[in-house]
């Protein structure tokens, strides 16, 4: 990943990244959309089109008929 490329993401783009990513090393799983909604304090459309952006991006890999189907990218 780098920066020019994270340089280039939304303000709220760049914070569900860091949520996931801290969220994930805490537990050692990702968090679910519901549970990011709630830490941002988001509504679900939102989040969900913020996880897609970072997923064609490839900053993740995210699933969205999976409960918790967010995959980090290294």
């Amino acid at each position: 990943m780098s920066d020019l490329t994270l340089s280039n993401l939304s303000r709220r783009s760049l914070h569900v990244m860091i949520f996931i990513r801290r969220y994930f090393s805490a537990h050692g799983y990702p968090p679910s959309v519901q549970e990011i909604c709630e830490h941002l304090k988001m509504q679900r459309h939102s989040v969900e089109r913020h996880l897609a952006l970072l997923d064609q991006e490839r900053f993740m890999r995210w699933t969205p008929t999976k409960e918790r189907g967010i995959h980090l990218i290294d």
